[in-house]
């Protein structure tokens, strides 16, 4: 519907991971299963 997304009361921790992760570990992420 267009809306940003909210998270409450936090974001899932693999959000908060992929925000903080470098590009490297970003790909192993989108590859892991």
């Amino acid at each position: 519907d267009g809306r940003p997304i909210r998270w409450e009361p936090e974001p899932p921790a693999w959000i908060v991971a992929v925000n903080k992760a470098p590009a490297s570990e970003l790909q192993a992420i989108a590859s892991a299963p």
